[in-house]
């Protein structure tokens, strides 16, 4: 059973971080003067592939697999993407910096282009989507990525349109739950496909096509329940609490 509950919860990974990142943000913004906010954030989001390289080499005694592991599930080692998501917060909410990302619009939009294309590459490649290098290179490309295709989706109305079309922003609301069911339900649906269906009224090969549909469908349907009976209800009741202007005003 204790294996059983850290294979369930071994996803949470993430989710930790997550959290963690959550609890140290307010007091970094809440402690540290607007004006050296944004210096700050670049400074975490440079030094994040060194943190990398320290505890990489610091768990050297686990092995190779067991530094990729550490390197991939610490926070430090993380925060890269996490400050660059602050980072363009800050600069949204300033309008002389916005003004001037708006005048340099058509970079974004061609670095967003050889990201991409560069990432189409890579996902063709051998790749197994975890950098074993210590720096952890693959993980600042990822993040870059994201980042510039935020920062496109938020200057470009057309891209901003496609983004915010209700299919997407109803997966978006279901995300949580997504993320924390789709992993277990497709091995379940796969287990249960093979051990009652298959064997008795589908060939082999119809099954493997059917199951990650299945799955989909259970965990979709798992992920809106825990939206509208648990989550939901836990957003509606932070949103009771109003925060004093001067801490919204630097956040």
């Amino acid at each position: 059973m204790g294996t059983l509950g850290i294979w369930v919860l071994a996803i949470t990974w993430s989710l930790a971080i997550e959290e963690q990142f959550y609890l140290t943000l307010p007091l970094v913004i809440r402690f540290t003067p607007r004006r050296r906010l944004a210096y700050g954030l670049a400074r975490a989001i440079l030094i994040t592939p060194l943190m990398r390289w320290l505890v990489f080499h610091a768990f050297a005694s686990h092995g190779i697999r067991g530094q990729i592991v550490v390197v991939y599930v610490l926070l430090p080692c993380r925060t890269d993407g996490l400050c660059l998501g602050v980072l363009i917060a800050l600069a949204y909410r300033t309008p002389s910096v916005w003004a001037r990302i708006v005048e340099w619009q058509k970079l974004v939009y061609a670095a967003l282009a050889v990201f991409a294309a560069a990432g189409f590459v890579i996902m063709l490649g051998p790749s197994e989507g975890t950098p074993s290098d210590a720096f952890g290179l693959g993980y600042s490309f990822a993040a870059t990525l994201y980042a510039l295709l935020l920062l496109s989706v938020l200057l470009a109305p057309r891209l901003n349109r496609i983004f915010s079309c209700a299919p997407l922003r109803g997966l978006g609301i279901l995300a949580y739950g997504l993320y924390l069911f789709h992993y277990d339900f497709v091995v379940l649906g796969f287990w249960l496909v093979g051990k009652f269906v298959a064997r008795k009224f589908l060939s082999p090969n119809v099954a493997y096509a059917i199951t990650p549909r299945i799955a989909v469908l259970l965990f979709i349907s798992l992920a809106a329940l825990s939206w509208k009976y648990f989550e939901k209800p836990l957003v509606k009741r932070g949103h009771r609490y109003k925060y004093e202007e001067e801490l919204v005003s630097v956040a």
